[in-house]
């Protein structure tokens, strides 16, 4: 029979218990960043896609203003004006060719004459970033007042 006193003192963790614990923590530390990376992606599109809204906003408001002789003569020479939006980067051409010179546009869709007079615009921003092309696009009919 051993003796209590002459018995093995065991202090600490072995090597098995160690790298267990190493793995699960290299395990969490992963998830950890991997989870950050992509809510900062989510961040950095969603920052994109508020300011092509507020782009879109802006337009709205100044069309809005505009009666239908001013709205005229602004697609006089164009169905399609283009405007710069802050921070965002324009679409890339998908034919391989330039990309378009500003990420915004506002397109005259269609206008109706006779009794109720009507115009539909079309204004879409659409750009180009690490997550790949993204657009937004708002339909608005704009009526003269009365």
């Amino acid at each position: 029979m051993i003796h209590p006193m002459t018995r093995p003192h065991r202090s600490g963790m072995s090597l098995i218990e160690v790298m267990a614990v190493t793995v699960l923590l290299g395990m969490g530390l992963t998830t950890v960043f991997s989870a950050m990376g992509a809510s900062n992606s989510t961040r950095i599109r969603t920052d994109k896609r508020n300011r092509a809204l507020a782009a879109i906003q802006s337009q709205v408001e100044i069309f809005q203003a505009l009666d239908m002789n001013a709205l005229d003569q602004q697609f006089a020479s164009s169905d399609s004006i283009p405007f710069a939006v802050a921070g965002l980067e324009p679409e890339r051409n998908p034919a391989g060719g330039p990309g378009l010179r500003e990420a915004g546009a506002v397109t005259r869709v269609s206008r109706i004459s006779g009794a109720s007079v009507r115009t539909c615009l079309r204004f879409r921003v659409a750009w180009e970033d690490a997550s790949g092309p993204d657009h937004i696009e708002l339909h608005f009919h704009h009526v003269p007042r009365s």
